[in-house]
């Protein structure tokens, strides 16, 4: 009787087994022809990454301290940077000491024209030249330390923090959009800087986990990634 249950038991586990697998191969199939990608196969995780690194690789210089800050001199139709890696925030009155915005893509304008970012609306309102040192994709922790390395240079009067929550999500990681960051860490009941000189940007492919590797190539995982917003 024992030995009959256990091999009924072992039955049923291999049929459900079966069962999700089946279900989760015909979800898969499923999308990927509602979807156009039946007929390709990538991994969507390193897609997205070496997207990413291109796009960067452009626009971001790598910095020691910070990770990457914007690149001096880098201009399109809609934004600029000025030679000292500030987004230009437009005309401003030349008297007074200036207001330092630091902060993540909401400070830096992501996607929007130079004149409709917050820190030149500030510019406008505060009738004080404002300096725009956001730098999409930073965490608290790199915001933090962004303001400490312009405020000794720039001697603004004061500084404007703007931040996300997910911001403070950030700041728990030591790598980010497939780039190293510097991180703080607890040791002895204070913080301590960590990752730092941090290193330059490495190869997407060897930043994958095994997990990315194996699952990056299901369209099903990318999808519900997606959607919990979880990329």
């Amino acid at each position: 009787m024992p030995t009959t249950s256990l091999r009924e038991r072992t039955r049923q586990i291999g049929l459900v087994i079966v069962s999700l697998a089946i279900g989760l191969i015909a979800l898969e199939l499923g999308l990927r022809a509602a979807n156009g990608w039946l007929g390709a196969w990538p991994n969507f995780v390193l897609a997205a990454r070496t997207v990413l690194t291109g796009f960067q690789a452009t626009q971001y210089v790598h910095d020691d301290t910070l990770g990457y800050v914007p690149r001096p001199g880098y201009a399109t139709p809609d934004v600029h940077i000025d030679a000292g890696g500030l987004r230009i925030t437009g005309d401003a009155p030349a008297s007074g000491a200036p207001l330092l915005a630091v902060g993540d893509s909401y400070t830096y304008g992501e996607e929007v024209k130079d004149a409709e970012t917050w820190p030149a609306h500030l510019q406008q309102l505060a009738g004080r030249r404002v300096l725009n040192a956001g730098v999409a994709g930073y965490g608290f922790d790199q915001i933090v330390l962004r303001a400490g390395t312009l405020v000794p240079a720039l001697h603004p009067s004061a500084v404007v923090v703007s931040f996300i929550a997910d911001d403070l999500r950030r700041a728990e990681s030591s790598r980010l959009w497939s780039a190293d960051k510097p991180y703080f860490d607890i040791d002895g009941g204070k913080l301590v800087l960590r990752n730092v000189p941090v290193p330059p940007r490495i190869d997407p492919r060897r930043t994958l986990s095994f997990a990315q590797k194996t699952l990056g190539y299901s369209y099903l995982f990318d999808f519900v990634m997606r959607r919990l917003n979880l990329l």
